[in-house]
């Protein structure tokens, strides 16, 4: 039955639905399509801003430690950056509040009443609590009980939620959980709906629900155009030049670098294995794009130089300023793309063919290897 109900914490939210990611596209073309109905509660919006905006504002908060040590009177740029940490904080907040916009959530208020049957459950160690007194998991409890009452008139709810101990407690009322939105969208209930919405779109091109023999020629289709997909997906890559690339190794202050050039193409693979279909002869799959020389240009703290390793401080360069000092390294990366692939077939019995294909955004970047 339509929709399909399903109730996201604030860990599947921020960790897989940030706006240029694939998750995110599918869950929202499901949502525009009536196929489901998305759930979360007033804790998961605040604690997914607050979350984004404590980790983008910490090298902020360091570089005001250090001018307050070095102004105690105050300065015009400590004032500005303070003035910036305020208007970041509203900004991320709005940027929250669109994602879930787009994915059309419907947000369930705080209830004071529900205190009394959290409490109850702090003090008893009853679910979704591990042990007693936890305060840890006095937010999940609270959207523990707002699942409980949504449960009365949702009875076929979903719950995503990364968390084992919450799932079970949540399994425990009888409701379906899952670790990820993915594997949500990948659920029974979800394909079930998508075959009811086929129904009432007779003549409807429905890859995602053919047999295998269609998918089949869907991926002769895309094979037979590969060299056309990897050169689209080559020109909007440079169009998206600069990218960021975050991994542990690189010492910047979030861990962040830039690209500017990825070079020259190593490697191009088509994820034929996650194609989902849009409807219309529309399919979506993942891309792959594997570059094996790409220079990753950051700035060091200088007050950080003396705890990087031989490796990390060898990748150190120019100076940049009088607080940081340019880096740079040279990576293997695996970019990931979202192709949405347009195909027709101009007489019946002839085979597919690939008529366009775009991207929406750059889904992730990988670093492979550090090569230098």
């Amino acid at each position: 039955m339509l929709p399909v109900d399903v109730f996201l914490d604030s860990s599947s939210v921020r960790g897989e639905l940030n706006p240029r990611s694939a998750t995110l596209k599918r869950l929202a073309a499901l949502v525009e399509e009536g196929i489901v109905q998305v759930h979360v509660h007033e804790l998961v919006r605040q604690e997914v801003a607050t979350g984004v905006a404590a980790d983008l504002l910490a090298p902020v908060r360091e570089l005001l430690k250090q001018i307050d040590w070095s102004h105690p009177h105050g300065s015009a740029l400590g004032e500005q950056l303070r003035a910036l940490k305020e208007g970041a904080t509203t900004t991320v907040a709005e940027g929250v509040k669109a994602v879930l916009t787009r994915i059309g959530a419907r947000e369930h208020a705080l209830a004071p009443a529900t205190a009394v049957d959290v409490f109850k459950s702090y003090f008893s160690g009853g679910p979704p609590f591990g042990k007693t007194k936890n305060r840890e998991d006095i937010p999940d409890a609270f959207l523990f009980h707002a699942i409980t009452a949504l449960k009365a008139s949702t009875p076929e709810l979903h719950v995503v939620c990364a968390d084992k101990r919450f799932r079970a407690a949540v399994e425990n009322l009888g409701l379906a959980s899952f670790a990820r939105v993915l594997d949500f969208l990948e659920s029974d209930a979800v394909k079930d709906a998508l075959r009811d919405l086929q129904d009432e779109r007779e003549g409807a091109l429905e890859l995602y629900l053919r047999e295998k023999q269609e998918r089949a020629e869907v991926g002769n289709a895309l094979t037979n155009a590969k060299d056309h997909i990897r050169t689209e997906a080559l020109g909007f890559l440079r169009d998206q030049m600069p990218i960021e690339v975050v991994h542990s190794r690189i010492p910047s202050d979030s861990h962040d670098a830039t690209v500017n050039d990825l070079g020259d193409l190593d490697a191009f693979e088509l994820v034929t294995e996650e194609i989902d279909s849009l409807g219309g002869g529309e399919v979506v799959l993942p891309i792959d794009l594997t570059f094996p020389d790409v220079s990753l240009d950051f700035d060091v703290f200088r007050g950080s130089l003396s705890e990087l390793d031989e490796e990390q401080l060898a990748w150190t360069g120019g100076v940049w300023n009088d607080h940081y000092v340019e880096g740079e390294v040279i990576a293997s990366l695996r970019v990931r793309l979202a192709a949405r692939v347009q195909m027709e077939r101009h007489e019946e019995g002839e085979d597919l063919d690939v008529i366009s294909a775009s991207f929406d955004g750059v889904d992730s970047v990988e670093v492979l290897e550090f090569v230098s």
